[in-house]
């Protein structure tokens, strides 16, 4: 699917311009949303936010909630890439847009999504951390209750990824392993990838280290068949530590 994009993206940027232009909300936030993590897996980090941008100026686009919560996601998702502070209010506005509309796995994924701000972009203090942890257990808690096993299986990856981040080590890979196995059994080869990943990461800080090159080789293996430039360099990194 990433190829087939990336064959296209002249004309998805075509027709997200003529969208924006024409004043077509509903298509101009759908597209926005469903691409970006195209962008972000094949280094157009730079390019989808200024899209995003522009789509979320398009006037009344207020008027669609659960298409414009669904764009403040991506744009998110992007800003956060790009180490960009203004990932937490996108996130924040997307968690206000879902929590007025009830869905219960939007509301979830909403939250999953805002505990990374609080993970990486304040620094270590703890107060953050433990803000971070009530988010990712409340998703978790909303995707057990409807039985969403994707969600279920990303709330347990970042656990894991706070806990490593905490330096509570066997905990993390704890909650990674079962990540794991959720995603093997659900084919999703992009959860494996960031799984091994971090099992690599948090078992080299286990000083295990032919366990954590494994890991990391595996990684290896998922993020160079995808393609994945915002992946492949950081589980080299990996690999080199």
């Amino acid at each position: 699917w990433l190829d087939a994009l990336a064959a296209r993206h002249d004309n998805f940027r075509a027709a997200l311009e003529w969208a924006v232009d024409r004043g077509e909300v509903e298509t101009a936030l759908r597209l926005g949303a469903a691409l970006w993590r195209f962008w972000q897996m094949r280094g157009n980090l730079r390019e989808g936010l200024d899209r995003l941008r522009t789509v979320l100026d398009v006037p009344e686009a207020d008027g669609h909630p659960e298409l414009l919560a669904a764009a403040l996601e991506a744009a998110g998702g992007i800003a956060y890439w790009m180490g960009n502070r203004d990932a937490e209010s996108y996130y924040d506005e997307s968690l206000r847009i879902r929590r007025e509309l009830g869905e219960p796995a939007p509301i979830a994924e909403a939250l999953y999504n805002r505990s990374f701000t609080s993970i990486f972009l304040r620094g270590k203090d703890r107060r953050e951390f433990e803000r971070a942890r009530e988010l990712l257990e409340e998703s978790l808690a909303i995707f057990r209750g409807v039985d969403d096993e994707r969600g279920i299986a990303k709330a347990l990856w970042g656990l894991g990824d706070l806990l490593y981040e905490a330096g509570e080590l066997e905990d993390a890979e704890r909650y990674i392993v079962e990540a794991l196995d959720m995603h093997r059994r659900q084919g999703d080869r992009f959860g494996m990838a960031w799984d091994f990943f971090l099992l690599g990461l948090t078992t080299q800080k286990l000083e295990q280290s032919d366990k954590a090159r494994r890991h990391f080789e595996e990684a290896l293996e998922l993020v160079s068949e995808a393609r994945d430039t915002s992946g492949i360099p950081l589980v080299l990194a990996g690999l080199a530590s």
